[in-house]
């Protein structure tokens, strides 16, 4: 295979763990609001109004049990999210700083290429090129992370 073929798998690997990075903390932030919602509704039965004592406190246990449910998820995420960030923060430690800098303001501020461009102090086209070699680096290193933990 060609060294660029392989450089662009690279790169795409590494787009797509920050993308599932970026997936599971807007999911985690989705169970968390939506906990926040069935803890109202199972403790204070609002938002049924003029519903009668028996249908009520049917609707509240549904609401009570969906929300356990809703927790139960939501932790097993965040822990997944907060083991995928770990092992992310190690990989970009093992990266050039102006690298990590480019995949933050990339994809943890969502800058713009302009923005991004402008605080690296290059072109747009450069910036570009140097956020392709900070993805593979960034695929590399996660790699990496990820061989290391397997075999201590």
């Amino acid at each position: 295979m060609a060294k660029e073929t392989i450089d662009l798998e690279k790169a795409k690997r590494g787009e797509a763990l920050l993308r599932s990075l970026k997936s599971l903390k807007k999911l985690a932030q989705a169970e968390r609001e939506e906990a926040a919602r069935l803890r109202e509704m199972a403790c204070t039965g609002a938002r049924w109004g003029e519903a009668d004592g028996r249908d009520r406190e049917n609707r509240m246990g549904r609401a009570a049990q969906r929300l356990a449910e809703t927790e139960e998820r939501w932790a097993e995420d965040a822990s997944r999210l907060a083991e995928q960030e770990a092992r992310a923060a190690r990989a970009m430690e093992r990266m050039d700083a102006r690298e990590c800098l480019l995949l933050h303001l990339r994809w943890l501020r969502g800058l713009t290429w302009e923005g991004v461009a402008l605080r690296l102090y290059v072109c747009e086209r450069t910036a570009r090129r140097m956020h392709l070699a900070a993805l593979m680096h960034f695929a590399e290193a996660y790699e990496e992370e990820e061989r290391e933990k397997d075999n201590p």
